[in-house]
Order: structure tokens, then sequence, then C-alpha cells
């Protein structure tokens, strides 16, 4: 298994976050903004903008984490 899995797993993952953010997009516009629906696809979309903007940090901290975790860690 490579060493960096999730690091890599979470940033193939970010196309794909911005592909449904703009089917969110579409499904808003579609159903108008002020609908009940329109609100709802909305909030996901905020939702996922959040996440977006969240992860790169995050990862950003896991890689140090991890690098301190893997100094102190005894070999198997």
């Amino acid at each position: 298994m490579r060493g960096d899995l999730w690091y890599t797993l979470a940033f193939q993952q970010d196309h794909v976050v911005a592909s449904v953010g703009e089917v969110l997009a579409e499904g808003v516009e579609a159903l108008g903004p002020g609908s009940e629906a329109g609100r709802r696809l909305d909030e996901c979309r905020e939702y996922l903008r959040f996440v977006e903007a969240e992860l790169e940090p995050l990862m950003r901290r896991w890689q140090a984490h991890r690098a301190k975790w893997l100094a102190q860690r005894r070999p198997v």
C-alpha cells in the first residue's frame, strides 16, 4: 500500500466535488433559488464549497502529523 494513500485519494476527489458543485448549481437554477428544493440544493452546494476549502489545509496538517508520527513510530 502506498504511504500517501489517504492524501492521494482526498485530492483525487477534488475534481469530483467541483463537478458535483456544478450540477448542484444547475439544479438550483432549474428549480429556482427561492423554491424549497432549490434552497436545499444550494445548501448542499455551500457545504461542498466549505469542505473543498477545508480540505487542502487539513491535508497539509495531516502530512505534518504523519511525518512526526512516522518519525516517532517504532519499526516493526
